[in-house]
């Protein structure tokens, strides 16, 4: 500052300014912590909050902020406490808008829980479900080594929510999948699923025009999915069925595995279509003893294969690739590619007894799945298909 120049001692402060050209020391009362996150969500009209830590006791009667967990910014509140309960606390009045919390489950057991035949992603009656919650604090929620044991709907949903993780669980006997997730961004490791039920034959049923397709690990819509170290041991159906990750991206899918379901890993979504220069990826998946197909592709995009093992399996790989249409005089060079893979016929362990038997579920599909070459045995690669359209299956 040049002591000569007067107008630098003589600066215009404004209004409501605490102007300090020497020190400034301002002490208050000081909280352990300063804030929390929510631990359980808070709906409209409530009065009281529950926090994921207790707070300390100087926040009673002070004034707090519940930030938005909605789309506009002025949905954060502010209330001031008037008691306090552990973890809970009371305030002066109800919020007007809905504010999501967390959900922490380590440990527990789920057991005959979840309503048959209420699959839909907007009624999702599962033994738990996560729904609408969008974009989470990462790591605030998870469901780690827990069981699901006996339950009569899918385990675990992710539905419009992102970053949850979901770890270290066994999952026995549910209906059409384990793990359903219709958003992206979420983590999966280490995670054991087995003997998963097709509602179309579940307690004795014959519903033969029931065309439903599902996967123990069901990924529909799930981009930007980390997936590692899951194994399927035993699915009426699918063990993964997903929409692969795109060629371009990074892989976050590594080292999983899948055994004794009709196909291994489907890439394959009902009529799906999309940008004709898309490619999709399926990567390091280990496949054994697999009814039908290890990796089925039947997919609008181009398919790459990469990075897996199938083995004892009468196909190891197949690849439809669909669109353009014939009728609409389009081109577009469309790729199938496998690489880096190892496809193994027959193992030491396996015998002509074991291929020669059907189980109940291949019995109801009956002739729809692959017959095997002119000459019997099993084939490792088959020569990918490019045709006008999906196969409507």
């Amino acid at each position: 500052m040049d002591p000569e120049d007067v107008d630098a001692y003589s600066m215009n402060l404004g209004w409501k300014t605490i102007g300090v050209f020497g020190y400034l020391r301002l002490h208050g009362q000081v909280c352990r912590r300063s804030w929390h996150k929510l631990g359980a969500t808070v709906e409209v009209g409530t009065g009281h909050i529950t926090l994921a830590e207790d707070p300390d006791a100087s926040w009673l009667n002070k004034e707090v902020g519940v930030t938005t967990t909605g789309k506009e910014a002025t949905e954060s509140e502010v209330r001031r406490v008037v008691a306090i309960n552990g973890a809970t606390l009371t305030l002066d009045s109800a919020l007007k808008f809905q504010h999501l919390g967390s959900a922490q489950v380590d440990g527990v057991e789920f057991r005959n829980m979840g309503q048959e035949g209420f699959t839909d992603i907007t009624d999702p009656r599962y033994s738990i479900a996560f729904l609408g919650l969008d974009a989470i604090g990462d790591h605030s929620s998870y469901v780690k080594r827990s069981s699901f044991n006996v339950n009569y709907n899918v385990a675990v949903g992710l539905i419009k929510t992102l970053n949850m993780v979901v770890e270290e669980n066994v999952i026995y006997h549910e209906l059409d999948s384990g793990i359903r997730h219709e958003t992206g961004s979420n983590t999966y490791r280490w995670n054991l699923i087995t003997t998963v039920f097709f509602l179309g034959t579940y307690e004795d049923r014959q519903e033969t025009e029931n065309l439903n397709w599902s996967g123990a690990f069901q990924l529909d819509n799930a981009p930007n999915t980390v997936l590692t170290g899951n194994v399927v041991a035993g699915a009426e159906q699918a063990g993964y069925k997903t929409l692969g990750e795109l060629c371009e991206d990074t892989t976050w899918w590594m080292g999983n595995e899948v055994h004794n379901a009709i196909y291994g890993v489907m890439l394959w979504k009902k009529g799906g279509t999309g940008p004709l220069t898309d490619c999709c990826r399926l990567n390091n998946f280990y496949t054994w003893r697999i009814s039908d197909t290890g990796f089925y592709v039947q997919h609008y995009a181009s398919s790459l294969i990469t990075n897996v093992v199938s083995v004892d399996s009468p196909l190891g790989a197949m690849q439809i690739i669909y669109e353009p249409d014939s009728l609409s005089h389009k081109f577009h060079p469309k790729t199938a590619n496998a690489s880096h893979s190892l496809f193994v016929g027959v193992s030491p362990s396996h015998t002509c007894e074991y291929q020669a038997s059907k189980s109940r579920i291949m019995k109801f599909y009956g002739d729809k799945f692959f017959g095997g070459g002119v000459g019997g045995g099993n084939t490792g690669v088959l020569l990918a298909s490019f045709t006008s359209g999906s196969n409507k299956l």
